[in-house]
Parts: structure tokens; C-alpha cells; sequence
């Protein structure tokens, strides 16, 4: 019987108007959503505003859980990716405070242009143009396939 290791990331979404705050990874020439994995004991919530504050200096209410992408690669690894999105307008800017990670306010019609991990570019714009809270989607992103499954 073979086992995959399963991992948990929270993470959210923020909007500033029609941007979105992301983060550049420098080591993986990427970007993501500010998040990270709960530590032992920690809710889901409380995961997610330590790492928005940790990421970005920012404080805000991560609100409610938007998507769920689950990140297969084939043999070995299956990653759980909790995305909540803030309900607030958050005043100020985000600032560097964590090595490595640059936060930046994306324009939402430059993210088809940006390698995002998870691919969830599309899934941002939806959740932008919803202007209330709906049931999370689920994404599925195989590692082997080229593009996400919504479901």
C-alpha cells in the first residue's frame, strides 16, 4: 500500500479595488496568495491572519473560505490549498517582511500573464466580480495535466 502525504495551506484573498495582493517568490520565480501552513494547535483562521501579517505587515479579517484547490502530484504529494477571502477594503499598503517574498498589488487583467501556484488567476476574477460571499469552489490541479478543473 502506498501512502501520499497530504499538506494544508491556508491562504486569502485580498483585493484593493481591481487589484489583487500577491506575493512574488524569488526563489521560485512565481506568485502566490499570502498564506502558509497552520502550526500545531492553530485554527485555520488564525493561520491565515498570521501569515497575511507575517507576509505583508497587514492585519486583516481573512473572512470566509472562497476555493478550495487541491494541488495533485502524481506519487507522492497531495496539497489542500484553504483560500478565504477578506470581506475588507483594507487602507495602506503591504510591505516586504519576509525575505524572499516581494508583496505586490497585481492589476486583476495582468494575472493571465503571471505563473501563479496554484493556477488560480481565473478563479480570482470570478470571486472579484461576485460582490458577496457564495459557497467555496473547488479546483482541482493535477501536476500531469496542463490546466485546473473546476468542479
Amino acid at each position: 500500500m502506498s501512502h501520499i502525504q497530504v499538506m494544508l495551506r491556508c491562504s486569502v484573498v485580498v483585493f484593493f479595488n481591481d487589484r489583487v495582493l500577491l506575493l512574488r517568490r524569488r526563489d521560485q520565480n512565481d506568485w502566490a496568495l499570502p498564506g502558509g501552513t497552520p502550526r500545531p494547535g492553530e485554527d485555520l483562521l488564525a493561520c491565515v491572519h498570521r501569515e497575511l501579517r507575517e507576509e505583508t505587515g497587514m492585519l486583516i479579517d481573512p473572512g470566509t473560505c472562497a476555493l478550495i484547490v487541491e494541488t495533485v502530484h502524481p506519487h507522492h504529494e497531495r496539497l489542500i490549498d484553504l483560500v478565504f477571502r477578506s470581506p475588507e477594503r483594507p487602507a495602506g499598503q503591504p510591505r516586504s517582511s519576509e525575505d524572499g517574498l516581494r508583496p505586490e498589488l497585481v492589476p486583476l487583467n495582468a494575472l493571465d500573464g503571471l505563473e501563479m501556484h496554484p493556477p488560480v488567476a481565473t478563479h480570482l476574477k470570478i470571486l472579484h466580480a461576485q460582490p458577496h460571499p457564495c459557497a467555496p469552489t473547488y479546483v482541482r490541479y493535477d501536476w500531469s495535466e496542463t490546466t485546473p478543473t473546476p468542479t
